[in-house]
């Protein structure tokens, strides 16, 4: 055994220290070097899985950022992992607002796109709402855009029109929600539903340019259209 693969094992079996203490900076260090330690450690999530419930996150705050981590490591790991898509799921039924953002993203990152997995990312448009919003930068749905994006095309037939109905934003400059239309751009072709409502948008605004890459409504148009490098 080399020593980096001594080192790894001897931090795994940290994970099931019995002091919190120990235990929530070892889940830490391990979150943050998951790609290394995977390597060395194939078991990597299932280790992470386990011990998802014994880090409570309202006992103190540092332990809200081991959270985080795992749920992103989870994540990360489980791409293709529709077992695993389906436990967070689950798990967003036991948490609370902060928490349940965190699934989203994890589920963006499993790249989990059947049936089920997106019937409860559409549901989170009106379930969930933003802890920090900010009008200058953030939008209101802009968690599950993001984890829409992820998903890709697979998303598009079912996720489309959910999009379509955010693209028009009051509380924004141009009126327009930057994230939908950046998520409508990732599903390309398969967004054609879009097309009719994104070519509105050029005879309604006269500043719309084509051409502009920094136009996000023009950048899901000529992807949609397959047009964009």
């Amino acid at each position: 055994m080399s020593y980096i693969e001594n080192r790894v094992r001897q931090l795994i079996e940290q994970v099931d220290h019995s002091h919190d203490e120990v235990r929530y900076h070892t889940l830490r260090t391990v979150c943050l070097l998951c790609d290394e330690i995977l390597q060395f450690e194939p078991n990597l999530l299932n280790i992470l899985i386990q011990q998802l419930p014994r880090v409570d996150s309202s006992a103190r705050a540092e332990n809200n950022y081991v959270r985080q981590l795992m749920l992103y490591s989870i994540g990360m790991l489980s791409q293709g992992r529709e077992d695993v898509a389906k436990q967070l799921v689950e798990l967003s039924n036991q948490v609370n607002t902060r928490e349940l953002g965190w699934i989203i993203d994890a589920i963006g990152n499993t790249k989990v796109a059947n049936k089920s997995t997106i019937n409860w990312l559409i549901s989170m448009f009106n379930k969930f709402e933003e802890d920090e919003h900010d009008y200058n930068d953030y939008t209101d749905h802009e968690r599950v855009c993001q984890a829409f994006a992820k998903l890709g095309p697979p998303a598009a037939p079912s996720a489309t029109s959910e999009l379509i109905k955010r693209i028009h934003r009051e509380d924004r400059r141009d009126g327009l929600d930057d994230e939908v239309l950046r998520t409508l751009a990732a599903f390309g072709p398969a967004a054609a539903e879009a097309i009719p409502v994104l070519e509105a948008l050029v005879a309604e605004y006269e500043y719309f340019d084509i051409n502009d890459e920094y136009d996000y409504a023009a950048r899901a148009l000529r992807s949609i259209r397959g047009e964009e490098k």
